[in-house]
């Protein structure tokens, strides 16, 4: 994998799908979503599963990401035909 420099990841989609099958054993296929300061994937699985791997910058501060990850689930859960 390509180091992450200050500031926005700039992972190929290649390697985000490599870090799926690494990480969670998912084999898929990636592509990459719209973002500002990190960087996004989304990510069908084989199986027909479809997830989003978010790639942070390593400066960003873990509460920050905590907070998005959180407001993600509340959206999930209250908001009809948002996952």
């Amino acid at each position: 994998m390509k180091p992450m420099e200050s500031g926005r990841p700039r992972f190929s989609s290649e390697e985000a799908q490599a870090l799926v099958l690494e990480v969670w054993n998912h084999k898929g296929i990636a592509r990459e979503l719209p973002s500002e300061r990190d960087q996004n994937f989304h990510i069908q699985a084989q199986d027909g599963a479809e997830y989003v791997l978010k790639i942070a910058s390593a400066s960003e501060k873990r509460e920050v990401l905590e907070l998005q990850v959180e407001a993600t689930r509340h959206l999930a859960r209250h908001v009809p035909d948002y996952a």
